[in-house]
């Protein structure tokens, strides 16, 4: 399975259809810069894989599903976009290693203060939520049941693959145990 990554850069001159006139929409300037780089590297996934046209649609969590028979998961994290296309249900997270996410232990139900296994943990749950695309699920109640390799689970099990990148952790959910491969687009 890739993953792919892409620097949030300007972005210049682009064609509008339904998915980016929805992201105009947002308020804040970096939101709609992180969505567009997440937007257009999934289009330049879809096209390498020979499709050209594709439509987003949202169920009723307003989770995305693709229109063609692949799934895909986008997340984002200050300069960064990462994302993942798959024939099967797919979720990733990526953030940051900064201080201030210690200020989350309680909200995921973490004891460690550790920051890096806090991160992880964090971006394991997140990627675990975007997969099942409930994003009402307590992240105290997603468990990881499993360090090798990582396994979840809530309503169902899945399998997890963490990436360390720069000061960025990177975790990606899966039905069945996949090589992961990160690649620096």
């Amino acid at each position: 399975m890739k993953i792919y990554i892409r620097k949030i850069e300007k972005l210049n001159n682009f064609q509008i259809d339904e998915e980016i006139k929805r992201i105009t929409n947002f308020k804040s300037e970096k939101r709609r810069l992180q969505s567009l780089t997440g937007y257009f590297l999934l289009k330049d996934i879809l096209k390498e894989k020979g499709y050209d046209s594709f439509k987003i649609i949202r169920n009723k969590n307003e989770k995305p599903k693709l229109n063609i028979p692949l799934y895909y998961s986008i997340s984002h994290s200050n300069d960064y976009v990462v994302c993942v296309v798959a024939d099967e249900e797919v979720g990733i997270d990526i953030e940051k290693l900064t201080d201030k996410l210690l200020k989350i232990k309680s909200k995921i139900g973490e004891v460690s203060d550790d920051l890096e296994i806090l991160v992880r943990n964090w971006t394991l749950k997140e990627a675990y939520i975007k997969y099942l695309g409930d994003t009402k699920i307590p992240l105290k109640e997603i468990k990881i049941i499993s360090e090798n390799p990582y396994i979840l689970k809530y309503k169902e099990s899945v399998y997890a693959e963490v990436i360390k990148y720069e000061n960025y952790i990177i975790s990606v959910c899966m039905k069945e145990p996949k090589k992961v491969v990160l690649i620096n687009d």
